[in-house]
């Protein structure tokens, strides 16, 4: 139970003051229950004395008023021996402030009064008031002004507030009349939920004038602007707060600020005229009633709370809020550009999966079993809490369940968001679509093409540099508006007035590759659009052309696609530009039966360059192998299978099964393309030869060198004669061949053809490219097995070095380098510093490319020959065990590598015995 406030006054020295106070409080705290002032609180017939000290004994605040007079006056009735009832409230309450933590006791000063000191009591009272004297004292200025005397009161309430155990304050009317309270037809919404604390968080932020609350020009009103996208909960979390702090305004008044039509601000004057007579207050004629409500305002001592509901205009809204005095304003809005009026503002977002899920779970008391298939709806629907509402009403109507929604919203979004039966009976008033289509009206041409653009990308930041840099696959007049900064931000200002689209900073596409990490901080930045998802199917259910916005898009995207995906210098770019590749490959979004087969091709195209970089820039290997598959399934469909682009895609897919460690798919895949390009090109046509290297690498890895070796010399002397020593397929055909040779332990034809390739990839592609990194390694490599140590460890190390900056630490690029670093560390001696890079290496491969990828028995191998010759014999026979195992169920008995691990393990035995 909470304490009272309890007022010490005499009346010979503060009466007036003490009357004046009194009833200010009396507007906050209740007279009977929670203020205790003699004259009204003690009854006739009572015992005074008695009930002071009750009143002290349980109060939370004492309130010791000093005027000018209360020092001479305790100083001349410290000798007297009748009681004074003054000094005995002061001290039994200063005694209670030791006893117990939670009492506050405050000394008012009040008509110029000055604090006393403790020299200045007289001797008998000294030892019983010297507390108070030491004690900070809260100051009415003599004399002041009213605006300066509610300032300090209202001072003195939020220091009241602060202290545990003290009365609730809420605003009262003296007159027993019903305060204004106006919500224009909305209702909160029974199931209203608040997972992030912005209801507690608004109350603190209007109260300090800090925050998203933030001073309306000089002296005003405390606001608070909520914007978010249509659907987000601006208007009901207004609501909530206007119903949760109701007890603290003197009125609280809704004001329709929306531009409907032609009307202007008509509906906002309509609701200030409304307030005007429940005030009242008499309009003049030609004077706007919200001019007269706002001056009406600035006369009051009491707070009033405004909310201007979907105001549309900074501008406009600024000459409608009151001025000087406590009255809180609350703006709700879909535009962000509130700086102006409310410092900071409040951007309302999506829900996370899980709160989504709380919600739904909560809403139709479902159980925590159901938890899984409630997140799985919440982020299907972006988190959006007016969609989440629609659902749980559809399924409290229907019966189904959420998964069953789940499967139903999948085939049918668009259908769903505009259910008007599954709209709720209170607190909301449209379906998801009609909330989020309510400005489609009001754009522009070039901002309603930009809108039907963004709607078929992925809900993922589009660089805008992306749409200007393929103007000439927009239409008009987006095309125009593209070639112009100006121009094209006023389209893009016109998007985020109606919180259609986000505009998002990101790191420039320009920037340095960084593997693995975040741009830090000081990296340029560029703008990219944001759509939330929900969004895009309103905008594709009622504003689309699917077949002409979707060439359009992928045109877009295709232009902006760079022609070698390995290169880091284009990563970042293609980076941004892999969830749009896919998103528009998916089956339910890529076009139609009658879309042209350039446009197919378009689309393939993007995906197999974004696939391509999934492998060699980010090693998301079975990420890779998903989209090459899709693009050789719509080849095929398409193209047919003989056509070249349809066995590239084969080739490239191939290329990642070999990755992944599937040879014998991989080699079967190359075999038939092989096969089809003799037959359909002939023996040196370009994919032929790659076709020929292609299936070489395949025989390499299956330990087939006579048959790969034969393979690369064909192609390298084809190459040779018809591009010459230095194209970079020659340079490719010779690495292969190279690398061949030193299997066959031919080290100085291998050493020979790698010191070119290295050269020629470091003149052609730059230090930093993965085709030079390859050769680096291999050479190393080769330097290693021909017993120069200094040479291959200089060279690893640059390599390895460079991978980590280019590709990553975990790259299977780099964790090969780091393995053959250790290897050359073995072989010079360096035990322990070999041991130490190969446990990194076997764990990093065991966590990025699994227990029996052949690269990670490749790494158990090598761990455990370094183990053994640690003497750590148990250890390293117990590892050479599991690469025995692991080779001869992947690679198969007769492959060399297995036949080399059996060899080894066998060695260690029969040493071991």
């Amino acid at each position: 139970m909470n304490g009272k406030i309890f007022i010490s006054y005499r009346r010979a020295d503060a009466a007036g003051h003490a009357g004046r106070l009194r009833d200010r409080l009396a507007s906050w705290f209740d007279t009977d229950s929670e203020l205790f002032f003699d004259v009204e609180s003690i009854d006739s017939g009572e015992d005074f004395p008695r009930r002071l000290i009750d009143e002290i004994d349980c109060a939370a605040v004492v309130l010791v008023l000093i005027g000018p007079g209360w020092l001479d006056e305790i100083n001349r009735r410290a000798s007297f021996e009748e009681v004074d009832f003054v000094r005995r409230e002061v001290e039994q309450s200063l005694q209670r402030r030791v006893l117990r933590q939670g009492l506050r006791v405050i000394p008012v000063l009040m008509g110029g009064a000055a604090m006393p000191s403790a020299a200045a009591l007289a001797e008998p009272v000294r030892a019983g008031l010297s507390g108070l004297c030491e004690l900070d004292a809260h100051v009415f200025h003599h004399g002041g002004k009213q605006d300066d005397w509610e300032h300090q009161f209202v001072r003195l309430r939020k220091l009241i507030h602060g202290v545990p155990g003290a009365p609730r304050e809420r605003y009262r009317e003296h007159s027993g009349q019903a305060r204004p309270w106006r919500v224009v037809e909305h209702a909160l919404s029974a199931h209203f939920q608040d997972p992030r604390g912005l209801l507690s968080a608004l109350r603190g932020r209007l109260q300090d004038g800090g925050g998203t609350a933030a001073v309306v020009g000089a002296g005003s009103a405390k606001a608070a602007a909520l914007h978010g996208m249509g659907g987000i909960g601006k208007t009901q979390l207004a609501l909530a707060y206007c119903h949760q702090y109701r007890d603290a305004y003197a009125g609280i008044w809704w004001l329709r600020a929306e531009s409907e039509g032609g009307l202007g601000d008509t509906l906002l004057q309509q609701d200030a005229l409304a307030a005007c007579a429940v005030a009242g207050v008499a309009v003049p004629d030609g004077v706007l009633p919200s001019e007269v409500f706002r001056q009406w305002l600035g006369r009051q001592s009491a707070p009033w709370l405004l909310v201007f509901d979907n105001a549309d205009d900074p501008r406009k809204l600024g000459r409608h809020l009151p001025g000087p005095g406590p009255h809180h304003v609350i703006v709700t809005s879909r535009r962000p550009d509130w700086g102006t009026l409310a410092g900071e503002v409040v951007e309302l977002t999506t829900w996370t999966p899980g709160q989504g899920a709380d919600f739904l779970l909560l809403r139709l008391g479902k159980p925590e079993a159901e938890r899984t298939a409630a997140e799985a709806l919440s982020e299907a629907m972006g988190g959006l809490p007016l969609a989440l509402e629609m659902a749980a009403s559809y399924t409290e109507a229907t019966g189904c369940g959420l998964s069953d929604y789940l499967r139903l919203w999948q085939q049918a979004e668009a259908e769903l968001l505009d259910d008007a039966d599954s709209v709720p009976a209170t607190g909301y008033e449209r379906t998801v679509a009609a909330t989020l289509a309510l400005a489609f009206e009001r754009l522009g041409e070039p901002a309603r093409r930009l809108l039907r653009l963004c709607a078929l990308a992925a809900p993922e930041p589009l660089p805008e540099r992306f749409l200007r840099e393929g103007r000439e696959h927009l239409p008009e007049p987006l095309a125009t508006v593209a070639d112009s900064d100006f121009i094209w931000n006023k389209v893009v200002a016109e998007l985020r007035r109606y919180a259609l689209v986000a505009r998002q900073d990101i790191p420039s596409l320009d920037r340095a590759w960084l593997a693995g990490g975040e741009a830090p901080a000081g990296t340029p930045m560029e703008p990219a659009l944001v759509m939330h998802r929900l969004m895009q199917v309103v905008v594709r259910y009622r504003l689309g052309v699917p077949v002409e916005d979707m060439l359009v898009l992928v045109g877009v995207l295709r232009q902006a696609c760079p022609d070698d995906a390995q290169s880091p210098v284009d990563w970042p770019r293609l980076a941004a530009l892999v969830a749009h590749a896919v998103y528009v490959n998916e089956p339910n979004r890529a076009g139609c039966a009658t879309e042209p087969v350039k446009a197919v091709q378009d689309r393939t195209s993007l995906l197999n360059q974004v696939a391509i970089f999934l492998q060699f820039g980010l090693a998301l290997v079975p990420q890779a192998r998903k989209r090459f598959e899709q693009v050789l399934a719509t080849n095929r469909r398409v193209l047919g299978i003989a056509h070249l682009t349809t066995l590239g895609s084969m080739n490239n897919l191939a290329e990642t099964l070999l990755a992944m460690g599937d040879w014998a798919e991989a080699s079967r895949m190359h075999q038939q393309v092989l096969g089809i390009n003799r037959r359909e090109l002939g023996e040196e046509h370009h994919s032929t030869l790659m076709s020929m290297n292609n299936l070489a690498s395949t025989f390499w890895h299956q330990g087939n060198f006579v048959s790969a070796r034969d393979l690369e010399k064909q192609a390298l002397a084809i190459r040779r004669r018809t591009q010459g020593e230095d194209h970079p397929d020659t340079l490719t055909a010779m690495g292969n061949l190279a690398e061949t040779l030193r299997a066959q332990r031919d080290l100085a034809g291998a050493r020979s053809l790698q010191e070119q390739v290295l050269a020629g990839n470091r003149r052609r592609l730059g230090q930093k490219h993965p085709s030079t990194l390859m050769s680096m390694g291999n050479l190393a490599s080769t330097l290693r097995a021909q017993g120069d140590l200094t040479g291959a460890y200089s060279l690893n190390k640059d390599e390895f070095v460079t991978c980590c900056q280019v590709l990553g630490k975990e790259h299977p690029t780099t964790l090969t380098s780091k393995g053959n670093l250790a290897l050359v560390l073995q072989d010079q001696g360096e035990l322990s510093g070999a041991c130490s890079l190969q446990e990194q290496v076997l764990a990093a491969r065991r966590r990025v490319l699994g227990e029996e990828h052949p690269a990670t028995l490749t790494s158990m191998n090598n761990l455990a020959i370094t183990l053994w010759r640690l003497r750590e014999c148990g250890k390293a026979i117990e590892l050479m065990a599991c690469a025995v195992k692991g080779r001869s169920a992947i690679l198969g008995t007769e492959h060399p590598d297995t036949r080399q691990s059996a060899k080894s393990l066998d060695q260690m035995r029969r040493v071991a015995v």
